[in-house]
């Protein structure tokens, strides 16, 4: 039932954006980053704001003592800037994620329908597991493609291929489900 408020909320959003232009608001996007993008399967940009975040983060605590480990947050002379500029740092982020995430998820949802991903029969648009393994479920994600198609898709992107991607019915392929037991697997150990 939820899943199908949301599909209606990101065919409306991705429907002002067509139309108007405007971008709306996305409160999970604000509040979890790249693990909300990780969870709607957008690989590329949950890589790019991870390193994005380790590089900051890295800088911020070579700035603040002098080396690059941070594992020192409590020393006498600058208790609370680390987290302080963290902080700063991840309402910007939030910000940015918040306000452009439904336009990156449109995007991203875009280029899948037009190599054919909304025809998958066992394609799930979401991944839990792959907010923890990121990067198994990513490979999954493209050979589950190439299992499932096995001739180059060109599809229009409208209303109906949109739905047909977002369909919350769908299950994952066995490539999927692997990899989400290796991310879990993985998860456990470490």
């Amino acid at each position: 039932m939820f899943e199908k408020t949301r599909t209606r909320c990101y065919e409306q959003a991705f429907d002002r954006l067509e139309k108007t232009g405007k971008h709306t608001w996305n409160w999970a996007a604000f509040f979890f980053g790249e693990l909300w993008m990780a969870y709607r399967k957008m690989y590329l940009y949950t890589f790019f704001v991870s390193v994005i975040d380790l590089i900051f983060s890295l800088c911020v605590s070579f700035y603040v003592y002098g080396n690059f480990s941070s594992f020192y947050l409590l020393r006498n002379d600058h208790p609370n800037l680390f987290f302080s500029i963290i902080l700063c740092y991840w309402l910007i982020s939030g910000v940015f994620t918040g306000y452009f995430g439904n336009a990156l998820y449109y995007r991203t949802i875009k280029k899948k329908i037009k190599k054919g991903y909304h025809l998958l029969d066992k394609y799930s648009p979401t991944s839990i597991p792959s907010i923890i393994g990121w990067l198994f479920i990513c490979l999954a994600d493209w050979m589950s493609r190439k299992f499932q198609l096995k001739t180059e898709v060109k599809s229009e992107v409208n209303e109906e291929t949109i739905r047909a991607y977002l369909n919350p019915n769908k299950k994952d392929h066995i490539v999927n489900k692997i990899a989400n037991v290796l991310a879990w697997f993985v998860f456990f150990i470490v």
